[in-house]
């Protein structure tokens, strides 16, 4: 926790599988219409993806409908 390099931390785990690497990366990088206000890092390889903060997403966005 509050570390530099998330991807290195033991506090946070990685995304169980390919599929789902993909489906939130699919989510975080739609046009959703909001700014990311923190985060939305994607290690594909290691299966990471850094804790993300949008602020106002579109209501109708893929990440506002899972």
């Amino acid at each position: 926790y509050g570390e530099d390099n998330l991807l290195e931390s033991k506090s946070y785990g990685k995304i169980v599988n390919d599929l789902h690497v993909n489906r939130i990366s699919k989510m975080l990088n739609d046009k959703h219409g909001g700014t990311v206000l923190y985060g939305g890092k994607i290690d594909k390889d290691s299966q990471f993806i850094q804790p993300t903060v949008i602020e106002q997403p579109s209501m109708d966005s893929l990440i506002m409908k899972e």
